[in-house]
């Protein structure tokens, strides 16, 4: 008689364990009142204390990937996106993790980019693959389209102070891209730059009275040494537009004036100083509408007087800018300082330097940053600041790894991003659902991390196409054992 003898593996590699993950940081915030750091990691979202208390994994969820988390300017919710579903979909939940999460949405059919909170924490925009642009109502959770680009996705908006208008850039056939601002009340999109220059980043002055953003409209040719071509650098600079036609340009010629004393008219101040202070602190808080004057809004474009350079991740609060400039060259390890600017006083000043990017929070008065694999809180404003003040710590971000309910989704994630991103939306002709089911039967075969490399590689290849490449993750490793070689 026939004896089947079937030895299994203990499939060490496949085994639940808890695992740091504050080394596989992606995306990084603060909360409103910077009292604690908010990050994403293998797929589950933390909060980090900035000095005490726990860190707290808000999501749990070993085998579903969230990213791109966004505190609510009110303290109360996280928004993020998830893949429970099997496509990308917004959710929210309580900032301490506590109950359900609530799902926004239910449309999911193509990747998504980073929602982002109104001020009033009732709406988040966001964004998808398909060059779409969305903002949805969390209590009616009914997306509303803004706006379609032709050539590239839309990745770049914001929100007014007063949540009734967005801000975004979008490229046009020719690559450069334009700033544009959509109103809520009207459901109309409106055009603020033109198409001769490359506008991006904007940022809305906090008081509703600029719209600030990046341009590339600098030319500053340098020529080769050794060749006949000339090349660009530091092209970039702040600009902004003065919403409201009836508004000075705060960069305006000024001068000294004296003013003849009026008889009378210091009594009366006095008389109505204290009821204004009383009104101003009535409407300290009060956030006024914004109105936006559209005609010859173009021709109201001034420039920031500072010098040009390589800027990005342009943020503003009441009467302060704060952007990253590289002065690196392509090629070298070069770094972002993070620098301010003071509009009343037309001063820029260094804030930190040696760091990758920062996050401005929500009321404007911390920032986090990141330098290389630590990150830390520093105050809005000026001061002898380096990389290292406010480290937070980070080593107490650990999660349980789920190894077999993790391949199977990054291998449904490697096959829906390259549904999602590959160049040919037919996919080269190839039945691309029936690769997904023909290579998905082995991965309940899946013992390590380079099986799964493997299957994803067969995967791909399918496509023949170049470039396709995978990898990464934790491999086993074996100790390699040396060998005589024979000598000439």
């Amino acid at each position: 008689k026939k004896i089947t003898v079937e030895v299994p593996s203990e499939r060490l590699f496949s085994r639940s364990s808890w695992e740091k993950v504050d080394d596989l940081i992606q995306d990084f915030g603060l909360s409103p009142s910077a009292k604690r750091a908010l990050f994403s990691a293998r797929g589950d979202i933390f909060t980090v204390p900035a000095e005490k208390g726990e860190v707290r994994n808000i999501t749990q969820t070993p085998a579903i990937r969230e990213i791109y988390p966004d505190w609510s300017p009110d303290g109360k919710w996280v928004a993020y996106l998830s893949d429970r579903t099997g496509e990308y979909e917004l959710y929210i939940k309580s900032q301490d993790g506590s109950g359900e999460e609530k799902r926004i949405t239910n449309d999911g059919e193509c990747y998504r980019f980073h929602p982002v909170w109104s001020p009033d924490s009732k709406k988040i925009l966001f964004s998808d693959k398909k060059l779409r642009l969305y903002y949805v109502d969390i209590n009616e959770k009914k997306p509303v389209l803004v706006d379609k680009s032709e050539v590239s996705e839309i990745q770049d908006y914001v929100w007014s102070p007063d949540s009734k208008w967005i801000a975004y850039s979008k490229n046009n056939p020719a690559y450069f891209a334009s700033i544009y601002c959509y109103s809520l009340e009207g459901g109309e999109v409106c055009r603020i730059t033109t198409s001769m220059t490359d506008d991006y980043n904007p940022a809305f002055d906090p008081k509703g009275k600029y719209l600030y953003f990046l341009s590339s409209r600098t030319f500053n040719p340098v020529f080769s040494d050794f060749e006949s071509n000339y090349i660009y650098r530091n092209s970039r600079n702040i600009y902004l537009v003065t919403l409201q036609a009836d508004s000075l340009s705060p960069f305006a010629p000024e001068s000294d004036e004296e003013k003849g004393k009026e008889e009378g008219k210091d009594k009366e101040e006095g008389k109505n100083k204290e009821g204004s202070d009383k009104d101003k602190d009535k409407d300290k808080d009060k956030v006024k509408d914004i109105k936006i004057d559209l005609n010859n809004i173009d021709q109201r474009v001034v420039g920031v007087p500072i010098k040009s350079g390589n800027y990005s991740n342009l943020s503003a609060t009441e009467g302060k800018l704060f952007y990253l400039n590289n002065s690196g060259i392509q090629g070298e390890d070069a770094q972002n300082s993070l620098f301010m600017y003071e509009m009343e006083k037309k001063e820029e000043a260094t804030l930190i330097t040696a760091i990758n990017n920062y996050t401005l929070s929500s009321a404007g008065d911390k920032i986090i940053y990141q330098s290389g694999n630590s990150y830390g809180i520093i105050d809005a404003k000026k001061g002898s600041n380096k990389a290292g003040d406010g480290k937070l710590n980070t080593s107490g971000m650990e999660m349980k790894v789920d190894p077999t309910g993790e391949w199977k989704q990054i291998f449904e994630e490697t096959w829906r991003l390259e549904r999602d991103f590959f160049y040919d939306p037919n996919m080269q002709g190839i039945d691309w659902k029936g690769m997904k089911e023909r290579y998905g039967q082995l991965l309940p075969y899946v013992a390590h991390r380079w099986d799964l490399t493997y299957l994803l590689g067969e995967l791909i290849g399918e496509l023949d196409c170049s470039h396709t490449y995978v990898g990464g993750g934790k491999i086993p490793k074996t100790q390699p054992v040396d060998v005589g070689l024979l000598g000439a």
